[in-house]
């Protein structure tokens, strides 16, 4: 089963940030499973939802290189480990007639 984990950056924009993530999560046999990034008034904001083999890195690996992009880059990284396989509350329907 592939680890899950919700990466967000935020700092000044900056160019070849997407492409520096990108490269490492590909060089981790990562996969990017939901990615969204703006720029407000300068202002970068990025959110991916990332998985990559159970074999692979560990969390922790993962974590540090990103955390390293974003000190190189002067970013504000947070990694979050999607622990339960899906964030947020559960999406339900109820039909009724």
């Amino acid at each position: 089963m592939d680890r899950r984990a919700h990466v967000t950056v935020i700092g000044k924009d900056k160019s070849g940030l997407i492409a520096k993530v990108c490269q490492f999560l590909f060089e981790c046999g990562g996969n990017i499973e939901e990615l969204d990034q703006h720029v407000t008034q300068g202002l970068f904001t990025m959110h991916l939802e990332v998985s990559w083999p159970a074999t692979g890195h560990t969390s922790e690996a993962m974590e540090s290189g990103l955390r390293a992009i974003g000190d190189e880059m002067s970013m504000d990284v947070q990694f979050r480990l999607d622990e339960g396989g899906r964030a947020g509350p559960a999406r339900i329907g109820l039909l009724v007639t």
